[in-house]
């Protein structure tokens, strides 16, 4: 296999100390709905070491403290219980993703492994209501490994389950009766134990896209026959007192069926889009829908009904004859209520998976069984451990260019920092968490600030940080230091007239309405804001002084615990007036 690269940019962001690093590649499982498991094949694993050497690289180049484990299905990689125990050596925090529930449900100690990894949310794609539609998805999932594996989380303290659906359209009173049954059954379950999981179903309706067995079957493009579908599914969850969730309104499913299926006849359709400016973030824009719905009133009769075997879709130059013939074979099997599995024994190039590591249907090769069990023994020992780290809080000072980027971002640097000038610290240092501003609040969340801060380092061994410190960068160890607690804190604040026209006097407005008034008075042109005795117990504004600038105000206030200048930024200056602002932090006591 070819060596892979991790280099990543540093964006700022509450991502931005969040690393991601793919361990598999492909799928081995052949879900008729799925790009993945056709598109991506053969299913690969990335070894072992060559996880390890990635994950490494990114910390020092990204100053990740968190990773998530990017894979289709994690636990297909049949070192999965050795790669956690590794990467919780390395990273705070280590994040897992998706999984196939028979996996979970057929590998003895897997789910004990998972949950002593700090995982207390689960995601089940379950797709299918019944057996049945699930056969027609060929997802290849047992109705006895679902059961099995919400009893197990429901022994167990598990903070979240959320169990994926699709609706296909196919659906009749059978299917919806057995996924009555179903949750029904799930109820019940619930009754039984003290400290039941919250548990989510959502459910999202079958976009059939191109390169899989679907992209032959008819879509639902019948808006009262998709409410009805998703209504009843909806009625059965709530009745038994489930929480429900669409992933999509129709407007969306409508258009991203189009888009799936259109073909060139889009071109037209997409230029439009792009002329009226949408751009589709969260969802489709308002102005995109009354083009789409002109497009599918013209074109739509194209998209109904099945897809004859020559039908050319997207990008046909891709694909060669031999895996046009494997898609609509497949199709024709799920129709045919046929679901042959997901265990393929070939070579690469075949159009089928090699040996695939993650089958269930024989043993995992190097992690089943009584090893996954005494790795997770090992593994919660050490989270054990991890979790009474005690940290050692160091002065920092976080340079002005990473004003506005935020606090993750900042700990991100700090932790690049500490590796620049210690590259042997990578296996020890944990986390850098900056522990006055946002622990305490008084900046605001959207303030954008540098300066003087405090720094939680979080490491296996604090002792050998005893030379950290770095002029301009880490300064001397605090004892003693609770996150966010200080007596006062002195700062530089700098904003412009054209949202603070008159700061001096909107910061006393503030002042007064909190019940800790100030006089302002006038010397060497510049105003003072002088808190009354009994403001001075309100520990708010100790002492500030004002200058105007030909742009704006600077201002130069001492506070203390309970002020909140985000709070005045945005009543002086409106919503997202604190944006504006730039803040340094110079002192803190």
């Amino acid at each position: 296999m070819q060596k892979l690269t991790w280099a990543a940019p540093i964006l700022p962001g509450p991502e931005s100390a969040t690393a991601r690093l793919s361990i598999t590649r492909g799928c081995p499982c052949f879900c008729s709905f799925c790009y993945e498991g056709h598109d991506r094949k053969p299913f690969r694993q990335v070894p072992g070491s060559e996880i390890l050497r990635g994950a490494r690289q990114l910390k020092l180049s990204t100053g990740a403290d968190t990773l998530e484990v990017e894979s289709f299905n994690f636990n297909t990689h049949s070192e999965i219980a050795a790669l956690l125990l590794d990467l919780n050596l390395l990273f705070h925090r280590v994040n897992l993703m998706s999984q196939r529930v028979d996996i979970l449900a057929r590998t003895p100690g897997l789910l004990d492994l998972e949950i002593a990894a700090d995982k207390t949310s689960f995601t089940l794609g379950v797709e299918g209501i019944s057996g049945r539609t699930r056969v027609f998805f060929r997802k290849s999932l047992e109705e006895a490994d679902i059961r099995s594996v919400l009893e197990a989380l429901h022994a167990r303290r598990i903070r979240e389950v959320k169990l994926f659906y699709l609706l296909s359209g196919r659906e009749d009173s059978r299917d919806f009766e057995e996924f009555g049954d179903f949750v029904k059954w799930l109820k019940q379950l619930r009754m039984k134990v003290s400290a039941p999981p919250r548990i989510l179903f959502s459910f999202g309706m079958l976009v059939r896209m191109p390169f899989t067995p679907l992209r032959y079957d008819p879509p639902v493009l019948d808006e009262q026959a998709w409410r009805q579908q998703s209504g009843r599914a909806k009625s059965i969850c709530e009745t038994n007192g489930f929480e429900f969730r669409l992933a999509m309104p129709w407007s969306d499913y409508e258009a991203t069926q189009a888009l799936a299926l259109g073909g060139h006849s889009l071109h037209p359709l997409l230029e439009q889009i792009a002329r009226a400016g949408c751009v589709a973030g969260r969802g489709l824009p308002r102005e995109a829908r009354p083009r789409i719905g002109e497009w599918l009133a013209a074109h739509g009769a194209e998209l109904n009904g099945e897809k004859p075997c020559t039908r050319l879709f997207a990008f046909p130059f891709l694909e060669d004859e031999q895996t046009t013939a494997s898609l609509r074979a497949q199709y024709e099997e799920a129709k045919a209520g046929r679901d042959p599995g997901y265990c393929r024994r070939g070579v690469e190039g075949s159009h089928e998976c090699a040996v695939c590591p993650g089958c269930t249907r024989s043993p995992r090769r190097t992690s089943g069984g009584s090893g996954v069990t005494k790795v997770a023994a090992g593994l919660a020992s050490l989270m054990s451990r991890k979790h009474h780290l005690r940290p050692l809080y160091v002065r920092v000072r976080i340079p002005r260019e990473a004003a506005g980027l935020g606090s993750r971002w900042a700990e991100a640097w700090l932790m690049r920092k500490i590796l620049e000038k210690s590259p042997a610290q990578l296996e020890n240092v944990l986390a850098v968490r900056e522990s006055l501003a946002a622990a305490s609040g008084v900046l605001g969340d959207e303030t954008p600030w540098y300066g003087q801060t405090v720094a939680a380092v979080i490491a296996w061994d604090t002792e050998t940080l005893a030379d950290l410190q770095e002029p301009g960068i880490f300064g001397p160890v605090v004892k003693e230091w609770e996150p966010g607690v200080f007596r006062a804190l002195r700062m530089r604040v700098e904003v412009p007239s054209s949202l603070f026209p008159g700061a001096p006097e909107s910061l006393a407005v503030f002042l007064r309405d909190a019940h800790a008034p100030v006089t302002l008075s006038r010397a060497a042109g510049a105003q003072r804001l002088v808190p009354a005795e009994k403001a001075l117990k309100k520990r708010m504004l100790r002492e500030g002084t004002c200058v105007e600038t030909p742009s704006g105000w600077i201002l130069d206030l001492v506070v203390g615990p309970k002020f909140s200048l985000g709070q005045w930024l945005q009543s002086s200056g409106g919503k997202g007036a604190a944006r504006a602002a730039l803040v340094e932090v110079t002192e803190i006591s």
